[in-house]
């Protein structure tokens, strides 16, 4: 008898092992699914980030660098680029960097806003009198059914 209880926990515990090495599988398979892969070509304009400029004043900036442009592009995660501006050449992990787009243009939409229009004008005009106890405000209340139930205003 307790052999059987024995043999039955050593069950239930491979099953519990099995359910927990197919979840995990699941949660990588959707996981990755959801990582994009970044591919350069040689030639492409680039966007450096740059991890130290915290260390500088102002939240707003940019940790985006000049478009630098990629020269050579290795296997395993690794890029040369080439700053334009004065000839340097060196290599970066390709975590750090993501594609420049030279011609972007923006479409400048824009919408007119006109003001609104309410339907009972009269009541909300005078609503927005100074005096907080104004009589004519609660006697318009009361008459639209926005009085509380006691009667006190």
């Amino acid at each position: 008898m307790r052999k059987l209880q024995i043999n039955e926990l050593e069950e239930i515990r491979n099953d519990a092992y099995e359910n927990s090495r197919i979840h995990k599988a699941r949660i990588k398979e959707l996981h990755d699914k959801k990582i994009l892969r970044k591919t350069f070509n040689v030639y492409q304009k680039v966007l450096l980030y740059n991890y130290q400029l915290h260390l500088f004043r102002g939240k707003l900036r940019s940790r985006w660098s000049d478009p630098f442009i990629v020269k050579h592009v290795y296997p395993y995660k690794a890029c040369d680029i080439e700053n334009p501006k004065n000839g340097n050449v060196f290599k970066v992990n390709r975590h750090r960097l993501k594609v420049y787009f030279d011609n972007f243009s923006v479409e400048n939409d824009s919408i007119e806003l006109s003001d609104p229009i309410y339907k009972d004008r009269f009541f909300l005009s005078h609503c927005f009198c100074v005096s907080f106890l104004c009589e004519f405000c609660f006697a318009s209340l009361s008459h639209s059914g926005q009085m509380a139930d006691n009667g006190n205003p």
